[in-house]
């Protein structure tokens, strides 16, 4: 049986694909309030984060790629909050 761990990561891996091919949101997902550079540096941290998850997951870690994903969508949340900081104060 396949985890649901791999396709909540698998949807996120994707959704972070067209973030950096595009540079901007698919349909509003995510509601990022980014652009250009620091939108696809937020996707390729997503994106890296779920390749890992992915790996975990499928190697039988099932635990641990779930607190890995728990963790790395946290760090996301707190990259992307610093990255509007940082915009809105230039």
């Amino acid at each position: 049986m396949v985890d649901p761990i791999i396709w909540i990561a698998s949807a996120t891996a994707g959704l972070s694909v067209w973030v950096v091919v595009t540079g901007r949101p698919l349909q509003g997902l995510p509601q990022w309030r980014l652009d250009g550079a620091a939108l696809r540096a937020a996707g390729v941290c997503g994106l890296l984060g779920s390749l890992v998850v992915i790996g975990l997951a499928l190697t039988g870690n099932a635990g641990f790629a779930f607190v890995s994903y728990a963790v790395l969508a946290i760090t996301l949340g707190g990259l992307t909050g610093v990255a509007r900081a940082l915009k809105a104060g230039t």
